[in-house]
């Protein structure tokens, strides 16, 4: 398969000119080439055909000359926009959310440095909303999954496992006595365990995991396995927190809840989850 053209290899070939080095003077240069040659051409040819040549063959090689003339600076001159043309491409790309081609242009006259400068400037620009994505995505105190973006995470996460033939545990874990210890401790105190017990779940729930804040003190923990094996529940959370000065150690209640069927719903888990949790407690 043929490769395309390169639409800035023209603008490329100028810019290798040191005389070159402006955008002015590559316009300058495609006009001296597109008229100033056909018109030294024809004056030859007026000189040396005088005589010998046709007043209608004159004509035509004239008309020729111009035409030429007139195509090549026609075609040169899209060529030189070539360069803002690459620039729109970014804005565009930008403002329709797409990636825009990676720009690879020489030279340091006008239209390459706007080119470049926009490019840079998009690129930056979709950093930074990326990473303000991400920072709205997650809880800015345990660094977990968001309710609003775990919920879709485990949605999805639980639709890919089902359909992969595994098994979906959801566990639901609240922080008992959680209002006693912010009514003791305050909040550094409380602020500290949430991130202590986010940090045990992460780990104990495994790379292959979803793990939410899902409001306040309550957590939710989505795991797949073949065949149902899943770790025991005691072993996700292996020992409570003892906090200074508070006289019981803080713990979770964990409720729990599987997939038996595959039409059952993220939601319809969680729930059975829930009302294990609140079971638990009763007990």
């Amino acid at each position: 398969m043929a490769s395309r053209p390169d639409p800035l290899g023209f603008y490329r070939l100028l810019a290798s000119f040191p005389a070159l080095g402006s955008y002015r003077a590559k316009f300058v240069a495609v006009m001296v080439a597109a008229f100033g040659l056909p018109l030294f051409l024809a004056w030859v040819v007026m000189m040396l055909g005088a005589g010998r040549m046709s007043l209608l063959a004159l004509a035509v090689v004239l008309s020729v000359l111009a035409i030429v003339g007139c195509a090549f600076a026609i075609w040169a001159t899209s060529r030189l926009l070539a360069p803002l043309d690459r620039a729109l491409a970014v804005l565009e790309a930008y403002v329709d959310g797409e990636t825009p081609a990676r720009l690879d242009l020489p030279g340091t006259d006008t239209a390459a440095q706007i080119a470049r400068g926009l490019a840079a400037l998009a690129g930056r620009v979709r950093a930074n909303e990326d990473e303000r994505r991400a920072q709205n995505e997650r809880d800015s105190l345990t660094g977990l999954w968001n309710r609003m973006t775990g919920r879709k995470q485990g949605k999805a996460y639980m639709d890919d496992a089902i359909r992969r033939g595994r098994a979906v545990r959801i566990l639901v874990a609240d922080i008992d006595r959680f209002a006693e210890l912010n009514a003791a401790h305050g909040a550094i105190a409380c602020d500290l365990v949430l991130k202590t017990y986010a940090t045990r779940l992460v780990r104990s729930a495994g790379e292959d995991s979803v793990v939410i804040r899902w409001d306040g003190d309550r957590f939710v923990l989505l795991q797949s396995a073949i065949d149902a094996d899943f770790p025991a529940v005691d072993d996700i959370v292996a020992r409570a927190i003892v906090v200074k000065g508070q006289d019981a150690p803080v713990m979770l209640s964990i409720g729990a809840a599987q997939t038996d069927e595959k039409g059952v719903s993220f939601d319809a888990l969680l729930g059975r989850a829930e009302a294990d949790l609140r079971a638990t407690r009763e007990h």
